[in-house]
């Protein structure tokens, strides 16, 4: 699973449900099935990849350029609700030098994310700003994102 191109890819980059949805999940069920796990295995091992990836992605691509600033991390979205992902985060970060916060810390709801983000996009349509990431999304270059009506 880890061996996912995916994961070796520099930042910035983004995914879904394309790379990790059912497909993705369907496949690690067979893997769990066939070394002799349980569904119960086969989301631990999830999880674990998720903290894995995560964290290796953190010292991989940001720690260096980090090493001499204070380092948060504000995770957001479901899984903050998990509390063994979110632990077991916290203690992979701190090993880092890094501490896990959590959206709600700074008064956004996790749940929040997307529409945050959204709101974010459109101050920078309405201040006349790009608001696409070429590298991450394949564009040629950067570009004001949707139109602005009046009446």
């Amino acid at each position: 699973l880890r061996r996912d191109k995916f994961f070796s890819k520099r930042p910035p980059k983004s995914c879904g449900r394309e790379e990790f949805g059912a497909k993705f999940a369907e496949r690690l069920s067979e893997y769990c099935d066939a070394a002799g796990g349980s569904p119960e295995d086969a989301v631990a091992t999830a999880m674990w990849l998720t903290v894995n990836t995560v964290v290796e992605a953190y010292v991989r691509f940001c720690k260096e350029p980090l090493r001499s600033a204070p380092t948060e991390i504000i995770a957001a979205g479901g899984g903050v609700r998990n509390d063994v992902l979110m632990g077991f985060l916290s203690t992979y970060f701190e090993a880092h030098g890094a501490h896990l916060l959590k959206a709600e810390d700074f008064g956004v709801p996790s749940q929040a994310k997307e529409g945050v983000a959204f709101a974010l996009l459109a101050w920078l349509t309405w201040n006349g700003l790009p608001g696409n990431v070429p590298a991450a999304t394949g564009a040629k270059r950067p570009v004001i994102l949707g139109k602005v009506s009046y009446g």
